[in-house]
């Protein structure tokens, strides 16, 4: 595109949709404006549009380099009309004035640690809380922190999160403020043995809450370095102590956990000085195409199983065809074989019946075989004889109907 279209663009609509439209992120996009010195609205900027605020649009300065003028985007992806269609009525939820924005008052400041006990956490949400995440802040309330201060809750009924306790009722307040919007466009929360699901259109997409980790080196304790002399003495050189420390660090982030590898944003996190609600928008738009594209991907694989079932069918009606059609060649080469005896045995009976000397001079009781012999294959080679041969071998020479696989076939 060119330069002065994406400007344009870049100043119409927030840089997170126009990055979703054209398959890359918005940390990409922004990369490439700056590339290009186009100018972009900072943070904050919509939020304030949305609150009815205005600001002066910046000029779109000319660039020494012509070849700047042209926008080349390399790698983009192209949305599924299914999943374009279900971002774009997301979108439109938004632009129409339709939702129903989130009234619920952010959390206070993070107490001094220590200060606020899991039960008080519990008392501050419960009145906040959506009737469905009565079981994810029991669950809160219960758990206590690990080594690195975090709690860790999932199971049934329970959606999964992993925050530091000053982190609860951010944690809750977002989730019930979720839920709230969910709710405005239909969907809901549904309890499953695992975990929690959110319903969307009838297709159920996973996600659970993290709280991002801040990480500082470690220094080690006199006790790991004692312990590394040790190792190093006898000839260890593995490091005993890691390399990272972790901490709370209170901001949020939702990760769906649908949908691998697909090009679609799968991680939402709390920016720096901003609340985990003004993200709500665009983690609903992410959820709505998680599920279009499951059930996109779920019909693409019942079309490749229908197919595969064909197919399967189609080999298993050859493979019998051919089983067929072996066995009943066999059949018709053993009366073949039978006939072809029996004009054997009736070119010698009759060569004896024409010598009048055969009978004193000839075989003993050879005539007399050889017409027991043909009795029995007259009697095998009959066509009453040759219906019960073939059923009782289980050859039939009808064919069988459409679609009817098996053995006996």
């Amino acid at each position: 595109m060119s330069r002065k279209a994406l400007f344009e663009a870049a100043w119409k609509r927030p840089l997170t949709e126009i990055a979703d439209e054209l398959g890359i992120t918005s940390t990409g996009l922004k990369k490439i404006c700056d590339r290009h010195d186009i100018p972009t609205p900072g943070r904050g900027y919509w939020a304030q549009v949305r609150a009815g605020k205005s600001f002066p649009r910046p000029a779109l300065r000319p660039v020494k380099d012509p070849r700047l003028e042209e926008v080349g985007i390399l790698g983009a992806r192209a949305l599924s009309p299914a999943v374009a269609a279900a971002v774009q009525a997301s979108r439109a939820w938004v632009a129409e004035g339709r939702k129903t924005p989130s009234k619920l008052p952010l959390a206070a400041a993070p107490p001094p640690p220590g200060a606020t006990p899991p039960e008080t956490v519990e008392a501050k949400t419960a009145s906040l809380a959506h009737k469905d995440l009565a079981a994810t802040r029991r669950a809160l309330s219960r758990a206590r922190p690990d080594d690195d201060g975090f709690v860790s809750v999932s199971g049934a009924g329970i959606v999964p999160i992993k925050a530091g306790l000053a982190s609860h009722p951010s944690a809750i307040t977002f989730l019930t403020a979720l839920v709230a919007e969910a709710e405005a466009r239909g969907w809901s929360l549904q309890a499953t043995p695992n975990r929690v699901h959110l319903m969307i259109a009838g297709e159920p997409v996973a996600f659970r809450l993290e709280e991002q980790p801040t990480k500082i080196p470690h220094l080690p304790t006199p006790k790991e370095v004692a312990l590394k002399k040790d190792r190093d003495r006898w000839g260890g050189d593995s490091q005993t102590w890691r390399t990272w420390d972790l901490s709370p660090s209170g901001r949020l982030a939702l990760i769906i956990e649908e949908n691998d590898y697909s090009g679609l944003r799968r991680t939402y996190s709390q920016r720096k000085g901003h609340s985990f609600e003004e993200s709500l928008d665009a983690i609903l738009m992410g959820l709505a195409a998680h599920a279009a594209l499951k059930v996109e991907r779920r019909r693409e694989a019942e079309v490749r199983a229908k197919a595969a079932a064909e197919a399967e069918a189609r080999r298993q009606r050859l493979e019998a065809f051919k089983h067929r059609e072996t066995r009943r060649m066999a059949f018709t080469q053993a009366v073949d074989d039978a006939l072809a005896e029996r004009a054997k045995l009736r070119t010698v009976l009759d060569h004896l019946k024409g010598d009048a000397d055969a009978a004193v001079h000839g075989p003993t009781g050879m005539d007399a075989w050889l017409r027991r012999r043909l009795q029995a294959l007259d009697a095998r080679l009959s066509l009453s004889a040759l219906k019960i041969s073939a059923r009782h071998a289980e050859i039939g020479f009808e064919e069988p109907p459409t679609g009817k696989v098996g053995s006996r076939w």
